[in-house]
């Protein structure tokens, strides 16, 4: 992040708003860096995150240089704090304002002209836009090699274009038509409409209104927006920088804004399709398990509840990593009972782990993912009864033998039956290839970090070039490797001679794999990978029978833990 030490428009239509007071106005795009590097312009992380690719910041400076309308932007004037505020890729050191003007509308277009007119931005930046004038279109500096470009820094300043000129005769040819580019960018003023003397109710009716005009923003970027403006403390605390936090601050993986929203919303009360609008209102505090908090308290605890949340989940449950959750409900209802029972005494962890892995077998058959089910699974954890709690939601998890077997004859990412089957295989401590030693939290979630597919992270055995679609598309057709890690084919063939090695026979264990497996398989692999389904299924089966209870005597590769007994 590039960081600068601070000195120191018409929103179209009718609105009708019964105590603010808005005007019009217009800002250039010089107008709006200014304001940006004085930190007079906030666009926080509240609002939401910046979703426009590439092409969407194309298409707007190409709009700008046609002379297209590109839509209205609406601030919000009211005082700022002290800060770092972040455009982008751009960051700035931003004095307290009294007089700051907040985007309520509009962050995806300033973001972008604000960025990509600044000589700062790195030139692997998504901001880093240069044109062609041969073609007459905006694109990439990776899409221009080997062809006349200006970078939009220099076509926005007529100084550093003429210095472009001196420096690149080719593009002599194109001086009338990249000036008349130029003349377009600087003359361009954003419509707005700047809102004064607004309370929050107005913003929250406001906000509502243009949330239903256009592309819906989800509840969480609303509750961000409305609660996190409302905030006095120099640092922004919301459902984005708590996902940022934990993601920082643990091995799990970033959870979605969307579920750090929903677990606020079922640790303070179990109604989980309530509106955001109204949520620190004194009505609704009353309704709630935490009626003393604000936001920022709650924001705080909220991040509290889903730290000890994870830790549970890695320590004690055997899920390594956000990607490996089965449901997401399921770490929503440990939140709940993490925010009201911080600390559980040990049997109460055993049954918590005991529920979880009933409950993710048995989610699809007792439809325990949707919106209903949460609410009243979350009702049945009451404040000031932790026994009573973990017994009812041990009670409504409850089926004939105890859970359904996960259906593992096809492999698929997005599936719970298929992440149980991930956790059974990390539960196996499955060896890196390279170093032969047990992956450890860090390792998958580089893994995942570098990656980002889940989907590409669990690699396959054989590629698709070399079995059937069945087989291809099975459980024992995925292993768990680290980043650095071989393709495991490769790997085998590079250890055919040394099979009895007892470090390698103990790698191929930890992937499911004999050292028969690395015999057959270069002639046979589809065999191979047969067998290897089978043995990850029957240790599926003996992993849920210990974690739910069902077989206390079986023996199954519980996810250690170095203070509790599973």
């Amino acid at each position: 992040m590039v960081c600068i030490e601070s000195k120191s428009g018409g929103y179209s239509g009718l609105m009708t708003v019964a105590k603010a007071k808005s005007r019009a106005q217009t800002f250039t795009i010089s107008d709006l860096v200014d304001y940006a590097r004085e930190g007079a312009l906030r666009i926080p992380e509240f609002q939401r995150s910046f979703r426009w690719g590439q092409k969407d910041i194309f298409d707007l400076f190409d709009s700008i240089r046609r002379g297209y309308p590109v839509g209205n932007a609406l601030l919000w004037r009211r005082e700022a704090p002290a800060g770092n505020v972040r455009f982008g890729e751009l960051g700035i050191v931003a004095p307290e304002r009294h007089d700051a003007l907040w985007v309520v509308d509009g962050q995806q277009r300033i973001t972008s002209l604000v960025n990509a007119v600044a000589e700062e931005i790195d030139a692997n930046s998504q901001f880093a836009v240069v044109y062609l004038p041969k073609h007459e279109r905006f694109t990439s500096l990776r899409n221009a090699r080997g062809q006349v470009a200006v970078p939009v820094p220099t076509l926005f300043s007529i100084p550093r274009l003429f210095m472009w000129f001196q420096e690149n005769p080719d593009g002599q040819q194109y001086a009338e038509h990249l000036q008349t580019v130029t003349t377009a960018l600087r003359d361009f003023a954003l419509p707005t409409t700047v809102l004064e003397r607004a309370d929050e109710d107005e913003l929250r009716r406001i906000f509502d209104r243009i949330n239903n005009a256009g592309k819906r923003l989800k509840k969480s970027e609303v509750f961000n927006a409305i609660n996190g403006a409302s905030g006095s403390g120099a640092e922004i605390v919301n459902v984005t920088t708590i996902a940022d936090s934990l993601a920082s601050s643990t091995t799990f993986g970033r959870m979605p804004d969307d579920m750090v929203y929903s677990a606020l919303l079922v640790r303070r009360h179990p109604d989980l399709t309530r509106s955001p609008n109204d949520e620190f209102t004194p009505d609704r505090r009353k309704l709630s398990d935490f009626p003393d908090e604000d936001e920022a308290t709650s924001f705080r605890r909220t991040e509290d509840s889903l730290h000890a949340t994870v830790k549970f989940l890695q320590d004690r449950v055997g899920v390594p990593h956000m990607t490996f959750l089965p449901q997401q409900f399921l770490l929503l209802i440990l939140n709940r009972y993490f925010s009201l029972f911080p600390d559980p005494d040990r049997r109460t962890r055993r049954l918590l782990v005991r529920w979880f892995w009933r409950a993710a077998a048995n989610a699809v058959l007792l439809s325990l993912s949707s919106s209903t089910s949460v609410r009243k699974l979350t009702k049945l954890i009451v404040k000031g009864d932790e026994h009573g709690s973990i017994q009812r939601l041990l009670d409504a998890v409850k089926v004939e033998n105890t859970f359904t077997t996960p259906d593992l004859e096809v492999f698929r990412t997005n599936q719970g039956a298929s992440r149980i089957a991930l956790c059974t295989m990390w539960a196996r401590h499955p060896r890196s290839l390279e170093t032969r030693k047990r992956l450890e939290f860090n390792d998958l979630a580089a893994s995942v970090e570098e990656i980002g597919s889940l989907n590409d992270v669990v690699r396959r055995v054989v590629s698709s070039n070399d079995c059937d679609e069945r087989h291809r598309n099975s459980t024992g057709n995925r292993v768990i490797l680290g980043f650095e890690d071989p393709d495991i084919a490769d790997w085998m063939a590079m250890v055919y001679d040394s099979i009895r090695d007892r470090e390698i026979d103990e790698v191929l264990a930890s992937h499911f794999f004999t050292p028969d497996d690395v015999r057959l398989f270069g002639s046979d692999p589809q065999t191979v990978i047969e067998r290897r389904t089978q043995r990850i299924v029957d240790e599926v089966h003996r992993f849920l029978d210990v974690q739910t209870g069902r077989d206390p005597d079986a023996s199954a590769p519980a996810a250690p833990s170095p203070d509790d007994e599973l």
